[in-house]
């Protein structure tokens, strides 16, 4: 008797709700993001407080200007970047330039090469 009088009571008190259920709220896509919010283009300087200190996940890019694959990889990393509205940020780096932390410090081997990085934490590379 118990139990089917608090299934009553939540029953009830859920029909009275007007707002939209969690999951159709969920599924709205986020507001694009402004392209200066939330991509960067990186030096070996700036990679502490881009990447490991983010407050959002990061895509890092590791690319070279005359990579072919590059080319045609990184703008579609930047379109995902902005329609996903601040929910994580893309940083580019150019294995050219920054090599001491492309090469030696993430053992970069091919191009492009990216990396998925939450809490300073690398989860993924490919």
């Amino acid at each position: 008797s118990l139990s089917v009088s608090a299934t009553t009571t939540t029953s009830s008190s859920s029909s009275q709700k007007t707002t939209p259920p969690p999951s159709a709220q969920q599924n709205a896509p986020p507001k694009p993001a402004k392209k200066e919010d939330v991509i960067f283009e990186a030096t070996a300087d700036q990679v502490q407080e881009l990447v490991l200190e983010s407050p959002v996940p990061v895509l890092v890019d590791v690319y070279a200007d005359w990579c072919g694959p590059c080319k045609s990889l990184t703008p579609a990393l930047e379109e995902m970047t902005i329609k996903g509205g601040g929910m994580f940020r893309l940083v580019k780096l150019n294995a050219d330039n920054e090599q001491s932390i492309t090469g030696a410090a993430l053992g970069v081997r091919s191009l492009p090469t990216i990396f998925a990085v939450r809490d300073g934490t690398i989860l993924n590379k490919f």
